[in-house]
């Protein structure tokens, strides 16, 4: 929900400050690509710090993504994309570590749709929701709602106190190269269409997360009407 309020709302204020879609992607780009390498810094950063804190930080990041954006300038924007990008990469890995520790395989097949209903709603009430308190009250009042839902969620992920498992045992040899994990990955044919299923998925969503506010809102609707096709689609 914290991700969702905020979906609308950027590439529209981005829009406002840039007056160009073709400088709202490029901001996206580069966004995207710093977003990727703080991605591929999560497995070292847990070399660094326990799963906890990782998790912990995420949430941080989301909270601090309000802020950022709040300012509507065009630097507080990009570090709230960014904060945006590098929290939900930090609590995914983890939040997928503790699954895997807690949760059996026939577990899984009750537990994820109930996992991807649940962020269903957010995802189809968030966008109209944030624009919607965006355009009555503020901006600065959405960016605080979806800081403080991340911190609710930083503050019950505290009280579960969820503890990595102690009947998985540390790794005793170097893991493999990331080389022969990928040459691994793809020499099977289920991960790759696995992967071509998530990648395509990405793809299509992130356009249109990005793009139909700035169509509708060009072509002269508002950005509550922008908002309320995000949510519906």
């Amino acid at each position: 929900m914290a991700r969702a309020l905020m979906v609308s709302i950027i590439p529209i204020t981005a829009y406002g400050i840039l007056h160009s879609e073709r400088d709202v992607s490029l901001l996206y780009l580069v966004v995207g690509a710093a977003g990727l390498v703080a991605t591929l810094s999560i497995p070292s950063l847990m070399k660094l710090m326990r799963r906890r804190w990782i998790y912990t930080l995420g949430c941080v990041a989301l909270v601090a993504m309000g802020g950022f954006i709040a300012t509507r300038t065009l630097p507080g924007l990009a570090g709230g994309m960014w904060l945006r990008v590098f929290g939900t990469a930090a609590l995914y890995t983890t939040l997928n570590l503790y699954i895997m520790d807690y949760i059996q395989k026939r577990e899984l097949v009750r537990t994820e749709p109930l996992r991807l209903v649940f962020g269903g709603i957010s995802w189809t009430f968030g966008p109209i929701l944030g624009m919607y308190v965006s355009e009555r009250i503020g901006t600065p009042v959405a960016c605080a709602l979806a800081s403080l839902i991340a911190l609710l969620l930083l503050a019950y992920f505290w009280v579960l106190r969820i503890q990595e498992n102690p009947a998985v045992a540390p790794a005793t040899q170097r893991p493999p190269s990331v080389a022969y994990n990928v040459r691994r990955f793809l020499a099977q044919p289920r991960m790759r269409l696995a992967y071509a299923i998530a990648f395509t998925r990405s793809v299509w969503w992130s356009m249109f997360f990005v793009y139909v506010p700035l169509f509708m809102v060009k072509a002269g609707y508002g950005p509550l009407a922008a908002a309320a096709m995000v949510s519906a689609g």
